[in-house]
């Protein structure tokens, strides 16, 4: 390093220079999450009208089943189930989606789907 350096006038300029860099990277991180902000605002304004359609198709199968009694024999019981399931699928991946197979999943002694699920979600960024 040379003369400018040194001395007390050497830290101020030495300093002057760090904080300068470091409001630059600031700043520049400041630009860059405005310009994040405003993409998923227009993201999520063209994912609205998709939903929109999600919610209405969730919603006509929501009152079909509603008009339907309450299910008394295990195989009504499926066919509510399946509907609920196919409601859910649709809200939220869209109308494209196809459902290839609906099973119930095996439950390991002693664990209930609650406890299953909090499991998976502590266990989420492993």
């Amino acid at each position: 390093m040379g003369i400018a350096f040194e001395g007390i006038s050497g830290a101020i300029l030495m300093s002057l220079i760090s904080f300068s860099i470091v409001f630059l990277v600031c700043g520049g991180l400041i630009l860059v999450m405005t310009a994040l902000k405003h993409f998923a605002n227009s993201l999520e304004r063209a994912g609205k009208n998709k939903s929109e359609v999600a919610a209405t198709v969730a919603e006509k199968a929501a009152l079909a089943t509603r008009e339907t009694s309450l299910p008394s024999t295990p195989e009504e019981m499926d066919c509510e189930i399946v509907a609920i399931i196919t409601a859910a699928i649709v809200a939220s991946c869209g109308t494209a989606s196809k459902i290839v197979s609906i099973a119930p999943t095996a439950q390991r002694y002693g664990a209930t789907t609650w406890s299953t699920t909090g499991r998976l979600e502590n266990c989420e960024g492993f």
